[in-house]
């Protein structure tokens, strides 16, 4: 008997062993598709080139579209300037206004309170400073 089973396990070794490699083979594969799905559904892949279900443009179309181009930003410069130049150019308490209340964004009392006058002080400059500011800006302003 015990020749027998030698025998027959001396046998079934290589069989053993293949459906073991089989085993083991089909294991990897296993492990290795479920971490690909884990992977993509953590890092999405995204089409660079179509159109989102909602019609919204793709992400090549959304950077080409706020791309600037030298001329954009050389024109976008001396737009900067004229308006600084503009501002310069105002009677210091026309200017004080302005810059307290569209440059630095506070409120008209908030303005008031450090110019030591009334809010419709405030509210009067910046009317007369807007108006100016127009004029002297017309040339931008029909560009735009």
């Amino acid at each position: 008997m015990n020749h027998l089973t030698h025998t027959i396990m001396k046998s079934l070794k290589p069989i053993v062993a293949a459906a073991a490699l089989t085993i083991a083979a089909l294991t990897i594969a296993g492990n290795l598709a479920r971490n690909q799905l884990r992977s993509r559904s953590r890092r999405p892949e995204i089409s660079m080139e179509a159109n989102h279900p909602d019609g919204s443009p793709g992400p090549i179309d959304a950077l080409a579209s706020t791309a600037t181009w030298p001329d954009q930003n050389a024109l976008r410069a001396e737009q900067q300037s004229a308006v600084r130049e503009a501002v310069a150019g105002l009677p210091d308490e026309l200017r004080e206004a302005v810059v307290l209340c569209e440059l630095e964004e506070r409120t008209l009392s908030e303005a008031a309170g450090l110019l030591n006058t009334s809010v419709k002080a405030i509210e009067s400059r910046l009317y007369r400073a807007r108006k100016q500011l127009r004029c002297s800006l017309s040339k931008w302003l029909s560009l735009v």
